[in-house]
């Protein structure tokens, strides 16, 4: 979600103008303290322009930030 919103060029306070929500609200769904729910999602899907699956999907999560591979 971070990922996808920092390509298309939004921040916190950005997105949540966007999605008629507070900074304060998306920066505690950022950090994992509130679940998005499904219309949130429907609603960033389309401001971002990506489909819902691609915001939820584990493999589009580890593209999006890559982890160091173990040695």
């Amino acid at each position: 979600m971070r990922a996808e919103a920092a390509r298309k060029g939004f921040n916190q306070t950005s997105l949540g103008m966007a999605i008629d929500q507070a900074q304060s609200s998306v920066s505690r769904k950022w950090r994992g303290k509130r679940a998005w729910s499904l219309e949130d999602l429907e609603t960033l899907s389309t401001v971002l322009r990506v489909p819902v699956a691609h915001l939820v999907s584990l493999r589009a999560q580890r593209e999006s930030n890559p982890q160091p591979s173990d040695p």
